[in-house]
């Protein structure tokens, strides 16, 4: 763990002095998103690339069904824009109802009860 931060840190510190911004380098260490939740995960960390989401479907205006597309529901909640970046994502209870909604210039849809939901850890 400790040499993951040490790696992390060095590469935000090289990316940095060569003008690229600390959510673009951070991106550059995880890996690129699967297109959902994976299963049997409560943590998810990944990054989405520029055009990544651009035309997949989410659900919910956060949460989000756990089967929606993380990079579309990551620029919906605005994690992400559209340089991409990494995301946190975590696994929630699922709910009754999910509301659609837009922002961000992202639009999802309304959904019925769902078994886990997912949102994103903005620290």
């Amino acid at each position: 763990m400790k040499s993951m931060v040490v790696t992390t840190w060095f590469i935000i510190s090289v990316a940095m002095f060569l003008g690229e911004s600390a959510e673009q380098a951070n991106a550059q260490s995880n890996p690129q998103c699967t297109q959902s939740m994976p299963q049997g995960l409560e943590t998810y960390q990944c990054s989405c690339a520029p055009d990544q989401g651009s035309t997949a479907p989410f659900w919910g205006n956060g949460p989000y069904t756990a089967d929606s597309d993380l990079c579309s529901a990551a620029r919906h909640a605005g994690i992400v824009g559209e340089h991409g970046g990494a995301i946190k994502v975590l696994r929630l209870q699922g709910l009754h109802s999910y509301w659609g909604s837009s922002s961000n210039g992202w639009t999802s849809q309304s959904w019925d009860s769902y078994s886990s939901s997912i949102t994103f850890n903005r620290n």
